[in-house]
């Protein structure tokens, strides 16, 4: 059985951008990115150091189903590309509750670098997969949520517009 494509895209962005970091692409070397749904808890307690979570988005009018050509199924798909952190201790500065930028520098540089990444690709498929998966467009959602980052959390997000056919 085939899965989803609300579970295929995700696992591929995942493993399109897990290849790039094996390739050094980032400047953060050190991380696995995974398919997930939004099912984290909102103060990142379960979170024991960065993660990056790959999420297909599920906002109302936002995927459009169209036949394409005969016998072909053409999905319009969004997926958020989740960068998230609970800073430790030693990441503030001393004799005061505010975190050092070098704490937080490197994770808004990721955010750019990812988006940079699919866009540098645009319209070729960029998904490993038996999709035909091209990348349309990308959003810098948010390039550091400033409420999470004010209560020690870093949370900044991409999201990536995908045309997927698929044979029906």
């Amino acid at each position: 059985m085939t899965a989803a494509i609300p579970i295929q895209v995700p696992d591929a962005v995942a493993a399109e951008i897990n290849a790039a970091v094996a390739a050094d692409v980032f400047t953060i070397g050190e991380f696995v990115a995974e398919r997930s749904y939004v099912d984290w808890d909102a103060d990142f307690a379960d979170l024991d150091d960065m993660a990056v979570d790959v999420v297909f988005v599920t906002a109302p009018n936002d995927d459009d189903i169209e036949l394409n050509a005969a016998g072909e199924l053409s999905y319009q798909v969004s997926v958020d590309v989740v960068v998230r952190k609970r800073f430790k201790p030693e990441d503030r500065r001393t004799n005061s509750a505010r975190l050092r930028n070098e704490a937080v520098d490197p994770l808004v540089l990721l955010i750019q670098e990812i988006y940079e990444h699919f866009a540098g690709r645009r319209n070729a498929d960029v998904l490993p997969t038996m999709l035909s998966a091209k990348w349309m467009e990308s959003d810098v959602k948010s390039w550091v949520n400033n409420w999470k980052l004010r209560s020690g959390m870093f949370e900044g997000a991409v999201r990536l517009h995908f045309d997927v056919s698929e044979a029906g």
